[in-house]
């Protein structure tokens, strides 16, 4: 397997379990209490980049190059919100997702509901909601998760069931 990625899958549907025997998967859970611990295992490794690498971007980015990328799957409402009902759980997401992902890191929220994220939300919600970084699988017109300005609504306005393609990538701006 010559790919150096290393996966941790948090599957609170069981809908992932074929992945499991995955090469790069190095963990799977569909147990809370596992899915914790395997969340602080991958901000370990992290930190421990954080803490060992250079700073120097050009430095880091070369260091880098030997690390496999740790790729994080959370899949299921009820998954993400057990982690995050868990203070230190959503602390470690929130710090994966807005500081340590430089150490090459990418989290993927699987099945997030397309509902509108308030001020109010969890950290990392509203981090999903202003880093604008998603891949919405909806009618434009029906996505609630963001803000679509009216004019990309009216341009990008059609049905999924008569688009060969209908997904929607909303990247930064």
């Amino acid at each position: 397997f010559t790919n150096i990625t290393t996966g941790y899958i948090l599957d609170g549907l069981g809908e992932l379990k074929e992945c499991e025997d995955f090469g790069f998967v190095e963990a799977y859970s569909q147990d809370v209490n596992d899915s914790k611990v395997l969340l602080n295992s991958m901000y370990e490794t992290l930190q421990n980049r954080k803490s060992t690498l250079p700073s120097n971007k050009t430095l880091l980015s070369e260091a880098l190059e030997n690390e496999p990328l740790l790729l994080l799957v959370i899949s299921g409402k009820e998954m993400l919100n057990s982690l995050l009902s868990d203070k230190a759980s959503a602390d470690r997401l929130n710090e994966i997702v807005n500081d340590l992902r430089k150490f090459k890191a990418f989290v993927l929220i699987a099945d997030l509901e397309n509902n509108a994220i308030s001020y109010s939300s969890a950290a990392i919600l509203k981090y999903i909601k202003e880093s604008n970084n998603l891949i919405i699988l909806e009618n434009v017109s029906d996505i609630k998760i963001t803000d679509i300005p009216l004019r990309l609504q009216k341009e990008f306005n059609k049905d999924i069931e008569q688009s060969k393609y209908p997904e929607y990538e909303i990247n930064g701006s």
